[in-house]
């Protein structure tokens, strides 16, 4: 039930967790859509808002009462492209599944008291932390889980040392990085990584989609995978009633996904004009990261390489988000912020 509203008050959630019924007393609401906030009382009941009203609200029995103050009352906030499990600090470097495991229940936790009641995972997490988190086990937000990354060999999922061998080309497990991606090369290897995925849990999946900053072996400039691998991923994926979003920068790298059935763009920096156009006129949407990219230069440990990448898409902030409004293409809020920030 908490899930249900995001408030600013200092309180035991324990007992706001328990309880069946919560009211909200002396608040300024806003509903999400409105830039008037409305002074109120909301009453929550089982998990949902059941009762907003100007009038004082009598409390069911045992409810749990909670003086608002005056302050703002809000629906739970959403980040679109979240990476829970990207946060162990880059001087701990290639830590064990354990400890990204523990970072990421502090990470939830700060979502959480911070106000966003929704994210989507954006790469990295396995659903079984989603449904940890549904159950109660642990505290967090609502996660739409991606599962491990899909990425080409030497595609901006690619992490590996430049001396770790493919583990496809060895029979070993294509996994990297504690699961949180999976190297995929040729249209069999994508459809059963979407379908392991799925298999999980995962609700969309994730895909490289072109060149990164955070990746050492392709330049920003660079298309990934080839049309009939993007084609088998999304095939996999819409069988199960699902779609796959990609991250992607150049223009490009978007028409080619978007040509081949990706149905949401992540950031989508460099792309032009008639890119922008083509991504409306098929009903595409761009989730744009803003803060990241103002970030990244003060990351610990960022290498040289990815510093040069970071100043080309750096240059496109302004123009991407210029063309969004011009076309009135779909967009949410997101972050993509990684390594405790």
């Amino acid at each position: 039930m908490i899930r249900a509203i995001a408030l600013s008050v200092f309180m035991s959630w324990s007992l706001v967790a328990e309880a069946e019924s919560v009211l909200i007393e002396n608040v300024r609401i806003f509903d999400g859509v409105d830039a008037t906030l409305t002074p109120g009382h909301v009453l929550v009941e089982d998990g949902l808002i059941s009762k907003i009203s100007a009038e004082r609200i009598e409390p069911p029995a045992a409810a749990v009462i909670i003086d608002g103050d005056n302050r703002v009352l809000s629906p739970g906030f959403i980040d679109l492209h979240a990476h829970l499990t990207m946060h162990v600090p880059p001087s701990q470097g290639d830590a064990h599944a354990t400890v990204a495991g523990a970072v990421a229940n502090d990470v939830a936790r700060h979502f959480l008291n911070s106000g966003f009641t929704t994210v989507r995972d954006a790469g990295g997490t396995h659903p079984d932390l989603a449904r940890a988190i549904n159950s109660g086990t642990v505290y967090g937000p609502r996660v739409y889980p991606s599962g491990a990354i899909l990425s080409q060999t030497a595609g901006h999922g690619d992490w590996r040392h430049s001396s770790v061998p493919n583990p496809t080309l060895g029979g070993s497990s294509p996994y990297i990085y504690g699961d949180m991606a999976v190297i995929v090369d040729g249209v069999d290897q994508h459809l059963a990584a979407v379908r392991e995925n799925l298999r999980f849990g995962a609700t969309q999946i994730k895909i490289m989609g072109g060149g990164g900053v955070m990746s050492e072996y392709d330049p920003i400039d660079s298309l990934q995978p080839s049309p009939p691998e993007i084609r088998a991923a999304v095939q996999a994926a819409s069988d199960f009633g699902t779609y796959v979003f990609a991250h992607a920068y150049t223009s490009e790298a978007v028409r080619r996904l978007v040509d081949n059935g990706v149905r949401c763009i992540e950031h989508g920096l460099l792309i032009d004009d008639a890119t922008a156009k083509f991504v409306k006129k098929n009903d595409v949407v761009i989730s744009t990261q803003l803060v990241v990219y103002r970030a990244l230069k003060d990351l610990e440990g960022i290498s040289p390489t990815n510093l040069e990448k970071l100043e080309v898409v750096l240059k496109g902030q302004e123009s991407r988000i210029g063309l969004i409004k011009k076309y009135n293409i779909t967009t949410a809020f997101s972050t993509a912020l990684i390594s405790g920030m």
